[in-house]
């Protein structure tokens, strides 16, 4: 494939550099905070695919089906985080924190 063929092939991918363009930008410029910019995208997605005659009815229902997947992955791990960080570092502190203070309070003053 030779460099002009490849060149016109990449017209194909003007479109989603221009969604991507236009979510970066808006959050970039003020413009949208970040969760505007992604409603941007999500309604851009869905223009592209439906000019591309890519969306249907079983697309669509997969691709919400993935994204509560991806979402509910990511619930879990934030779970988790937090889970460990209560059981291992406030739970440990309390006890650890009533020792030293002891040990401080039976040191003599000078």
């Amino acid at each position: 494939m030779t460099l002009l063929q490849k060149l016109g092939e990449s017209r194909h991918l003007f479109p989603a550099v221009l969604l991507i363009a236009a979510v970066l930008g808006s959050t970039c410029s003020g413009v949208a905070t970040a969760t505007d910019a992604a409603a941007v995208g999500v309604l851009g997605a869905l223009i592209l695919s439906a000019l591309q005659g890519a969306l249907n009815r079983e697309s669509f229902k997969a691709s919400l089906m993935g994204g509560s997947r991806l979402y509910c992955k990511i619930a879990l791990i934030q779970a988790g985080a937090i889970f460990l960080t209560l059981s291992m570092g406030r739970w440990q502190g309390w006890l650890v924190f009533p020792r030293l203070f002891r040990r401080c309070a039976a040191r003599p003053r000078l």
